[in-house]
């Protein structure tokens, strides 16, 4: 890999970075970002900022977008789960990175390189230009379809998924692989480009969310679809069209999952969601998410009302199993 780009070491063929510093290895014009045209004029504003006026007119571009949030896009605060791992000196792919917020906040905490690749040129321009005025510059931006990319074997010592698994193998045929079928077999590929003491991090949503049983929805589903089996969701997929389709599980179901492509997994529950959590803590926590959440509660005869259901709950290990989403940490089980 140059300063100025990467090359293929198989057939010579070099990529070079743009002019915000992001590398396209495809040359559609598809984006999963529906706000490319807000993006590109947020992109202008930004490359005439500094770092610290980005940060003082943050207000300022949220007032101006309605889809730009500073939170998201920008502060690496939605990396502050990642202190459960240790990156420092280590080779780190974040897909399905976008604007790289939490890819930066890898790389300043002492990760030997880190490549934060997506599908929106919008998002990851973004993000090249805010690491490079922030001063970041073991990170590099790739746009690419990760499905059809083959990793180098043994390359990588960690993989991120924050928000991205639970689209894989949803375009779904009747003469192809299910969606179960299609995950389990990129699992295990992508765990082939993992060190022996590799790890795969997945923040996803948890099929059995509480917003789910009140109607809630996180990727403009129908009311109450993320509830149904997924033979009966890619019907309605079918049937009503969206631009961004998803297919969530359970806890039992991710852990199945990984369990069947080769992986041991721990599991954290985080809320109240894994695009920006709160609090996180290990699923077999007793007491965490009881007291979080009677710590949100004003009222304080609810409060005392429910504490010590809630508790009990907590106990027993139900309040995270209808968490929002969870942080699932997998690690390598005899994939070679």
């Amino acid at each position: 890999m140059g300063e100025l780009g990467l090359s293929c070491e198989n057939c010579g063929v070099e990529y070079r970075k743009d002019q915000y510093g992001v590398i396209s290895l495809i040359d559609d014009d598809y984006s999963f970002s529906n706000v490319v045209a807000q993006n590109t004029a947020i992109l202008k504003e930004i490359e005439r900022l500094s770092y610290s006026e980005i940060l003082d007119h943050a207000d300022i571009l949220e007032a101006r977008y309605s889809e730009f949030s500073y939170e998201y896009g920008i502060s690496g605060s939605r990396g502050a789960w990642t202190s459960i791992c240790d990156f420092a000196g280590k080779t780190i792919i974040d897909i399905g990175g976008g604007y790289g917020s939490i890819a930066r906040e890898i790389a300043k905490r002492g990760a030997r390189f880190v490549y934060c690749v997506d599908l929106s040129l919008d998002r990851l321009r973004i993000g090249s230009v805010v690491a490079s005025k922030e001063g970041v510059s073991n990170i590099l931006f790739i746009r690419l379809d990760i499905l059809k990319t083959k990793l180098c074997s043994k390359s990588i010592d960690s993989i991120l998924m924050i928000g991205f698994f639970e689209y894989v193998g949803c375009s779904w045929s009747a003469k192809g692989p299910n969606p179960l079928e299609q995950r389990r077999a990129f699992l295990k590929e992508i765990g082939e480009s993992l060190t022996d003491k590799g790890s795969l991090l997945i923040g996803i949503e948890n099929k059995y969310s509480y917003i789910h049983f009140l109607g809630s929805t996180s990727h403009n589903e129908k009311p109450f679809t993320p509830l149904l089996p997924w033979p009966i969701l890619l019907i309605i997929y079918n049937v009503v069209p969206l631009r961004n389709r998803a297919i969530l599980h359970s806890h039992r179901g991710y852990s199945r999952l990984a369990k069947q492509s080769g992986y041991r997994t721990r599991f954290y529950s985080q809320y109240f969601n894994y695009k920006m959590p709160i609090t996180f803590a290990s699923v077999d926590c007793d007491s965490h998410f009881s007291s979080f959440i009677i710590g949100k509660i004003r009222n304080k005869y609810i409060r005392r009302m429910l504490r010590v259901p809630l508790q009990c709950l907590d106990r027993i290990h139900i309040l995270s199993e209808f968490s929002p989403s969870f942080l699932i940490l997998a690690e390598r089980d005899g994939l070679d």
